[in-house]
C-alpha cells in the first residue's frame, strides 16, 4: 500500500483528527468508508462481547462510536467543501454515501405547561400517558400540527441536522477484502481504542 494511503488510514483513526478536517479528493471518501466499515465491525464485536465483559467494554465501545461518528462528520463536510451541490457519491464494490438532513424535531422546554395546553385542546389523552408521561413520538405530531396555527408553549423548535447515510453493497467484511491491496487491512484490524 502506498504510503499516501497509510497516511490517510492513520489520519482517519488518529484521536487528534482536527474537527474541520476534509478529504483531499472525494474519491478518498473511499477509503474512509473501509475504515467506517471496519471500525462498525469492531463496534459489533465489542457489543456482542459485552455480554461477558461488561465494563471494560462500555470504554472500548465508546472509542469506536466516537472515531465512527468523527469520520462521518468528516466525510459529510468533505462532501459539503469539494462537491457542495452533490447529495450522493457511489462507489463500485464499495457503497454509496448520502447527504441528509435530518427532520426538525421538538425539544420540551416545561412539560407541565404543554401538558396544560393540550388539555385545553383536548389533545392531552392522545398525547400523555395516564400517569402524565409525554409520550415523545406522538407530542412531536401533535405540536408540529398545533405549531402551524399558533406557538405551543413548553417546547422549542431543535433545527434537523446534516448527515450521512452509508449503504455498503457486499458485506463490509468482504468489500473491505476486495480492496484489501488499496487499504492496510492489518492496520486497520490491529486497530484498539487505546489507537484511537
Amino acid at each position: 500500500m502506498s504510503e499516501l494511503k497509510q497516511d490517510l488510514v492513520r489520519t482517519l483513526v488518529s484521536p487528534d483528527l482536527p474537527s474541520d478536517y476534509v478529504l483531499n479528493s472525494i474519491f478518498e471518501i473511499e477509503k474512509a468508508l473501509l475504515v467506517l466499515g471496519r471500525i462498525s465491525d469492531q463496534i459489533s464485536y465489542f457489543k456482542e462481547l459485552k455480554q461477558y465483559r461488561i465494563e471494560s467494554l462500555d470504554e472500548e465501545i465508546r472509542k469506536f462510536e466516537d472515531r465512527n461518528n468523527c469520520i462521518r462528520r468528516v466525510i459529510l463536510e468533505t462532501m459539503k467543501q469539494l462537491k457542495p451541490n452533490e447529495k450522493t457519491f457511489r462507489f463500485p464494490s464499495i457503497g454509496k454515501v448520502s447527504r441528509r438532513v435530518a427532520k426538525d424535531s421538538w425539544q420540551i422546554d416545561d412539560k407541565d405547561k404543554l401538558v396544560q395546553f393540550l388539555e385545553g385542546k383536548g389533545l392531552k389523552d392522545r398525547a400523555v400517558q395516564t400517569k402524565e408521561v409525554v409520550n415523545v413520538r406522538e407530542i412531536k405530531k401533535v405540536v408540529e400540527e398545533i405549531s402551524q396555527f399558533e406557538d405551543v408553549p413548553g417546547v422549542s423548535r431543535v433545527k434537523g441536522t446534516e448527515s450521512i447515510s452509508v449503504t455498503y453493497e457486499t458485506s463490509k467484511g468482504d468489500a473491505a477484502a476486495k480492496h484489501a491491496k488499496d487499504v492496510d487491512l492489518e492496520l486497520l484490524d490491529s486497530l484498539t481504542a487505546e489507537d484511537l
